[in-house]
């Protein structure tokens, strides 16, 4: 859907609330619960001539069909999930995050996921409770190779946070860019990195927020920060960039309505005053 006045939104269910018992196991039933709850629905969205956003119900192609959602898509809360361009005659590739192994040597290889087996070599900060974002280049450019080089792109942190490579430090951290707890991201049409957080929200970051990188100066930058409480989850844009839709997850509060006591999830539209394009 290459247009910037319809796009196909994705929200994804991931997880219920989760109770165990004095042995640390959770109930069975609970767990085939939350293995059915599992899944995606794809939401069709207009733009009509006055700029307003609105659903789109039915299907324009099939009127009587109904909507169903996609479940049971694995054991485990897979978070996210993004594919490769898609090329005719070629395996689809997505990646999950659950299934590689990264070697010191910069080096890496996709194995199946086995918890006995773990890798720390990507890692190798002691007690990282910042997290850090690591990218990678398939080997030959190809998505559905097995082996990858790779590097780490930047490590998140408080003011003064460097990520060196060969000697220089290639980020250093301050109070306009740090953030914790790296957990969503997207590429936009012009090649801008969009970082999103879902992590601590105590000083100095306070709330989770979304920050636009330069995947090739590391230059990064805050965007905006969520209400408290939130996890900033999901974001994409039309294709001129001009139109950016955000989720904001678990919200504390009385966001995003004030006379509302309810707190409730949200799919933001940001769009610039001047009708240009966001980022730039």
């Amino acid at each position: 859907m290459n247009t910037s006045t319809r796009v196909l939104c994705t929200p994804t269910v991931l997880r219920i609330g989760a109770t165990y018992n004095s042995s640390g196991n959770r109930p069975s039933d609970e767990v085939r619960k939350e293995i059915g709850a599992h899944g995606v629905s794809v939401v069709h969205i207009k733009q009509d001539s006055n700029g307003t956003w609105d659903t789109v119900f039915g299907s324009p192609f099939n009127p009587e069909s109904t909507p169903q959602t996609r479940t049971a898509l694995g054991r485990f809360g897979h978070e996210g999930v993004i594919f490769a361009p898609v090329k005719e005659g070629q395996p689809v590739v997505c990646y999950s995050g659950d299934d590689f192994r990264f070697n010191e040597d910069g080096t890496g290889e996709w194995l199946p996921l086995d918890l006995d087996n773990a890798d720390f070599a990507a890692n190798p900060i002691a007690n990282n409770q910042n997290g850090h974002i690591i990218r990678w280049m398939e080997a030959g450019n190809d998505h559905g190779a097995t082996s990858f080089d790779w590097d780490i792109f930047v490590f998140a942190g408080l003011q003064g946070t460097e990520t060196v490579v060969e000697g220089d430090a290639v980020v250093t951290l301050n109070d306009d860019n740090i953030f914790n707890s790296p957990d969503g991201l997207w590429f936009d049409y012009n090649g801008r990195l969009w970082i999103q957080t879902d992590g601590r929200d105590e000083a100095p970051y306070q709330n989770n927020m979304m920050l636009a990188a330069n995947p090739e100066t590391r230059e990064i930058k805050r965007f905006f920060v969520g209400p408290v409480g939130c996890e900033v989850t999901g974001v994409v844009t039309t294709p001129d960039v001009k139109t950016m839709f955000v989720n904001i997850q678990h919200p504390d509060g009385n966001w995003p309505d004030s006379s509302d006591p309810r707190p409730r999830d949200a799919t933001v539209i940001v769009t610039r005053d001047d009708g240009g394009v966001i980022g730039a």
